[in-house]
């Protein structure tokens, strides 16, 4: 197969000499045309079954026929990096991070610093770029000069044996293309450069070129292509990206030292390097592991670790995330809402902060359109992005009338056709609607994979019940649609969910199996249904990805990230059991492949919106999903997920349900529970002895008061733990976390904690029991001694946690979730082997993820007797599975923001019962 692409630039808009062959290297290549060719057919309406996705028919190796002029690197540039790095030297001379050689004795293959230690040689190396700047116009050769020098080593010894050099090449050469001419402007750079000339940013030379590190870093990402791995990503890489995080983190906290001020331009030219040299290689990396799931399938978030990169601060005068809200929010269109692009910025991917294209695309098509979002009755003002409450189309839906929707070729005045009660029940379970021609009344079958799943959000007005009826029009849609796809019925709420109590919780156990079970899942989304497919090859039978093609695709990737469907609760759980070949409802009744859209921006699109795509994984298909299914059963164990309770409540805690206890409902339902629950008790009990991430925990999430249950979530909505103007904080789901274990009497496992006894004055305060090492005492007792304005400050910030949260109780705790190796620990005596490495690595607690200034602790109570032994003799083994002995237990009470200008409390590792 031969794809041919007009315009090799997909960020010149215009048709040029260039143009791009794609070869076909797969033994399958007519049969992956067929199928390619097949789903272009199904979006003009000709009838085909697909038995399950294609996995590769897009993976292509592309080379250039001549190089594109307006990218941020030449081809020759390129091959200069490729022969300088690849010198052949001995194994023993490879030159690793230098910012990682430090084994420890008991781990040899362990590294490890003293934050100290590494502040420190951070500092040295910012002080060489600063120092190696003489002229703004030469900046940048010096800068990559020396960057090269400290990053990166011996790159053959890295890459895969098995590519080739042309191909690396070309790989490497084709994907710098698409990456941004600039990065985002830094948020300070127009204030300093005026006072400077060196001009403005998009003439920046270090905020263009790429330098050597980004270009071996795309190495990398082409050999992985070419070689179709599977595995997880090259650490060479993470580490790589790491370390600039980390150097422009520093670099900025220097830039604004007193004694730094005469050199703030250099600090700039430095920043702004570091800058663009980080988010082109996070841009390069997500987007090769996005690859990866691409081609085999989502991995149930288990590569999530691939995008976990270490979050940067390019300016120190502001929090990240205020940096990350002004830059994400340039160009922003009024037609989008701003809470879902909220939770587009909230994403692990995210932290590229370039939305450049996102925006563009989605202007392009609803640029005429005023702001969909309700004003505030009250106030007046529209959707400030803040929280779900503050977007009226979350919180007021009463005057959506159901059934208020009609097909595009009706007048809005058809009759309804109502359901048969008697031919439901005759099936039993898993009704879907049969297709007739002109029927009478909906008559039902049983969903099979012939079956054709909706997915709808009732805000568009197609909601309501089978005793309701569903309109005329509609219902000939969904049949004509359903036959265009293959199928021989139709499954929708609101014609399969009865709204006798008894027949809808029969029907809603098993939404599961039906979306397990179904052929396809259809998107209906009014803004995707705004998209028109005419004049591209989405649209046509030739198969000629053009200019158009792409962009067209981009504005569906750029509309879904933000859409009603993709924030909502309900189509959360049916996309992510119905992902194995989701259809998206396009203008005209057109219907597109998601996984095809996700495949050609990936591979032909531009690079800084396919990393956001990353996001939409869950739209993906599962690995096990790729695989063909024997039999109907097996087909539906196969389409369950692997995610975990953590997982699930991340992404339910910003997708709000019309009902409170439907939240709870959808959250059994994700976890794959049997006998889906409503009441949360009843959820929290079923899951003793298993684990859960302690990370997770840190949010507003309203608390059940329950005996052994004051740290269970009673919704995954951690928009109803709030009211009036309180801070939101939702929750993430943990897995970079330690782990704690859910028993009868409640949550037991390692935290970091600070306990203090419930006494006013400073004496009692510093007082504190005897149970707490005596060098964390000292060094508390040095820090108000050293900085007593902070103690003051410090003091008060604990009677305002006593006051506030802690009435009743005779002891207050300060818990964070424990990070590092102990968290990948399945064994107690693992754990023991790896504790005195655990504490020297952990000094400090996993920080929560989310927007926040200060630091985010969790606050418990107790009444307990602290005189009592420990949990743990000295010198025994800590049983992590099961309680071993008596010791008091915590209270859960909620989560506590402290300031960021008031000092830390000092945390110890201990293993505690949160009941």
């Amino acid at each position: 197969m031969s794809i041919s692409i007009k315009g090799a630039n997909p960020r010149d808009g215009q048709r040029s000499n260039a143009s791009i062959s794609v070869q076909d290297d797969s033994p399958r290549g007519s049969e992956e045309e067929a199928l390619a060719i097949q789903r272009i057919r199904e979006s003009t309406g000709e009838q085909s079954w697909i038995q399950k996705p294609d996995n590769s028919y897009i993976n292509r190796h592309c080379s250039c026929a001549e190089p594109v002029r307006h990218g941020i690197v030449s081809l020759e540039r390129i091959q200069e990096v490729w022969d300088e790095s690849t010198q052949q030297v001995e194994d023993s001379a490879i030159q690793y991070p230098k910012f990682i050689e430090f084994p420890t004795a008991n781990l040899p293959r362990l590294y490890s610093f003293t934050a100290s230690k590494r502040f420190s040689y951070m500092r040295e190396r910012c002080f060489e770029f600063l120092s190696c700047i003489t002229e703004p116009s030469t900046s940048f050769k010096e800068l990559d000069k020396l960057y090269s020098q400290h990053v990166i080593g011996n790159v053959r010894a890295e890459l895969p044996e098995r590519a080739t050099t042309r191909s690396i090449i070309t790989g490497a050469f084709d994907l710098l293309q698409r990456v941004p001419k600039t990065s985002t402007m830094l948020s300070d750079y127009e204030e300093i450069s005026a006072q400077s000339t060196i001009g403005p940013w998009s003439c920046l030379e270090v905020a263009s070129a790429a330098s050597r590190n980004v270009i071996i870093v795309a190495f990398f990402s082409a050999a992985r292509w070419i070689r179709q791995e599977h595995g997880s990503v090259h650490s060479f890489v993470q580490r790589t990206i790491n370390t600039t995080a980390e150097l422009l983190e520093v670099a900025s906290a220097m830039s604004v030292e007193p004694d730094q001020g005469h050199d703030h331009v250099r600090w700039l030219l430095v920043r702004s390097f570091l800058w663009t040299s980080w988010q082109r290689m996070v841009f390069l990396h997500v987007h090769q592991v996005q690859g990866i799931h691409l081609r085999y399938g989502f991995y149930d978030y288990r590569h999530e670790v691939d995008c976990l990169l270490r979050r940067t601060v390019p300016a120190a005068q502001k929090p990240w995330q205020q940096i990350l809200k002004d830059i994400t929010e340039r160009n922003k269109h009024e037609y989008m809402c701003s809470w879902a692009l909220e939770l587009v910025r909230e994403q692990g991917v995210s932290i590229t902060a370039d939305f450049r294209t996102l925006h563009e695309r989605f202007n392009e098509q609803f640029g005429n359109l005023s702001s969909r979002c309700n004003p505030d009755q009250q106030t007046g003002v529209i959707c400030d992005g803040s929280r779900p409450d503050k977007c009226q189309r979350f919180i007021n839906m009463n005057g959506v009338e159901n059934q208020s929707a009609h097909d595009e070729t009706c007048s809005g005045c058809c009759s309804r056709i109502f359901w048969n009660q008697s031919s439901y029940l005759q099936c039993g379970r898993l009704q879907a609607v049969r297709l007739e021609e002109d029927p009478e009344f909906i008559t039902y079958c049983r969903a099979s994979e012939k079956t054709l799943a909706v997915s709808h959000v009732w805000i568009a007005g197609m909601g309501g019940r089978p005793e309701e009826g569903i309109n005329n029009c509609l219902y000939h849609r969904m049949s004509q649609l359903a036959r265009k796809l293959g199928c021989d019925s139709f499954w929708m709420d609101t014609a399969c969910i009865p709204d006798d109590k008894i027949l809808k919780k029969a029907a809603i156990k098993d939404i599961n199996m039906v979306f397990g079970l179904c052929g396809v899942t259809l998107v209906c989304d009014r803004d995707l249904q705004m998209i028109d497919l005419t004049g591209t090859a989405l649209a046509n039978d030739s198969y000629v990805v053009d200019p158009a093609t792409i962009a067209r695709c981009e504005q569906i990737l750029a509309t879904l990230l933000v859409c009603d469907w993709n924030v909502r609760a309900w189509t959360y759980l049916e996309s992510i059991k119905g992902r194995r070949n989701l259809q998206i409802l396009c203008k005209n009744n057109h219907t597109v492949s998601f996984l095809d859209v996700a495949r050609i921006v990936h591979k032909f699109g531009h690079i800084d919106l396919c990393v956001l795509e990353m996001s939409l994984g869950h739209l993906l298909p599962s690995r096990t999903m790729m695989s063909k299914f024997e039999t109907e059963y097996g087909r539906h164990k196969q389409g369950d997920t692997l995610i975990s309770i953590s997982q699930a409540g991340e992404l339910l805690s910003y997708r709000p349900a019309r009902e409170e206890p439907d939240e709870m409902l959808i959250w059994s339902l994700l976890v794959h529970d049997q006998d889906p629950f409503r009441d949360p008790v009843q959820f929290w009990r079923a899951r003793q002895n298993t684990k859960l991430a302690t990370g997770f925990l840190l949010s507003s999430t309203p608390r059940l008061n329950e005996p052994g249950l004051s740290w269970a979530p009673k919704t995954p909505n951690a928009m109803r733990g709030v009211s009036g103007e309180s801070s939101l904080y939702r929750a993430y789901n943990g897995e970079d976390t330690s782990n704690a274990r859910i028993t009868a009497d409640g949550l037991r496992g390692f935290w970091r904690v600070f306990d203090f006894p419930l006494r006013t004055g400073k004496v009692s305060a510093l007082r504190r029991f005897k149970i707490i090492p005596a060098d964390a005492r000292e060094r508390f007792e040095r820090s108000l001694v050293e900085n007593k304005l902070e103690s003051v400050d410090f003091l008060g910030q604990l009677s305002k946690i006593q006051d506030s949260m802690l009435h009743g109780f005779k002891h207050g705790l300060l818990i964070q979730p424990d990070p590092g190796p102990m968290a990948k620990c399945t064994s107690p005596d693992i754990w023991w082997a790896l504790r005195p490495t655990i504490e020297m690595l952990n000094q400090s607690a996993a920080q929560y993820r989310g927007p926040i200034r200060g630091t985010l602790f969790a606050v418990c109570g107790s009444n307990g007797d602290f005189t009592a032994p420990s949990l743990t003799p000295e010198g025994e083994k800590p049983d992590l599975y099961h309680r071993s002995v008596t010791f008091p237990a915590w209270t859960w009470k909620g989560v506590y923001e402290w300031p960021a200008d008031v000092v830390l409390p000092d945390l110890w590792l201990k293993d505690i019962l949160i009941a």
